[in-house]
């Protein structure tokens, strides 16, 4: 599933993201490279297919973007029309390689021009991902042709992360309970790996999340490796909140100070960030480095 800038909207009509299924796909996108500052590969929240996730991918475009991004929605096995894999994290983990092949080498976006972006169990295999990415050599499905850049992505958001999904369970359910669920992903050790210090991280939580505790963003953040990181926690705000343009507000000038791409789009001088004017107890920023 794409969004592209500019246009409502265009649909990979292929049941997998796999570069190699998606060749004949892609016919008519050739300028989209042209159009668009970034590439946003996108994984959506439980509960919902990437047919029911697009008003959000739209908001990423156009809100945190200026809508100079194709935003880029692999599906999970056992969602909407995914076929042909198990319901499993790591097979999870091989389709979010496979969306990464496509974003780079079918849409021509450089790594430092691809901004990984995960919702709540979306932010499993967003961060590893990154953490794949940061390791080549370790991943089978890196494109050896890519042009290299000095950062494993352009960014990572997360948005309402968890520690990992048993830990989850732990803060409702106890630890005996949490102790029959399998983490999934541990996203707070993921994002710890040391070679992912380059690639700068926002991670957003709702204050109120009755889901995933906010203490669980707290231990993401803390834990990350990022020597840029910022932590914006939603004043009020539930699990599945909303976006606004208050709280849009820190993500978006966070990723124009510190992703090149829109620096260069945007004239921006590099390593700048200014704290926005905040509307009292909107949000609370955490992290800002």
């Amino acid at each position: 599933m794409l969004v592209e800038p500019e246009e409502d909207l265009d649909v990979s009509a292929e049941d997998s993201l796999d570069s190699r299924q998606l060749r004949g796909t892609a016919n008519g996108l050739v300028d989209t490279k042209r159009r668009a500052a970034v590439c946003v590969l996108y994984f959506h929240p439980n509960g919902c297919d990437i047919g029911q996730s697009i008003p959000e991918m739209e908001i990423i475009c156009d809100l945190m973007f200026s809508g100079s991004a194709v935003v880029v929605a692999p599906e999970y096995p056992g969602y909407g029309l995914l076929t042909g894999y198990e319901p499993t994290p790591s097979a999870i983990d091989r389709i979010a390689e496979g969306a990464w092949e496509f974003c780079s080498e079918r849409l021509g976006f450089r790594a430092d021009e691809i901004v990984l972006w995960g919702r709540s169990i979306g932010t499993g295999p967003a961060s590893a991902l990154a953490r794949t990415l940061a390791h080549p050599q370790a991943g089978s499905r890196r494109s050896t042709g890519e042009r290299r850049s000095v950062c494993a992505c352009a960014a990572l958001v997360l948005v309402a992360p968890f520690v990992s999904v048993s830990a989850a369970v732990s803060s409702h359910a106890g630890s005996i309970a949490a102790s029959l669920v399998c983490p999934m992903w541990e996203v707070a050790g993921l994002v710890a790996d040391r070679a992912l210090v380059d690639v700068p991280l926002c991670v957003i939580h709702p204050e109120q999340d009755e889901i995933v505790p906010l203490s669980h963003a707290e231990k993401v953040l803390a834990a990350a490796s990022a020597c840029r990181k910022l932590g914006v926690f939603l004043a009020g705000e539930t699990h599945n909140f909303d976006w606004e343009e208050t709280n849009a507000e820190p993500v978006r000038d966070f990723l124009e100070a510190h992703v090149l791409a829109l620096q260069q789009e945007n004239n921006i001088p590099q390593e700048t960030f200014h704290i926005p004017d905040l509307r009292p107890n909107a949000y609370a920023l955490h992290g800002v480095t």
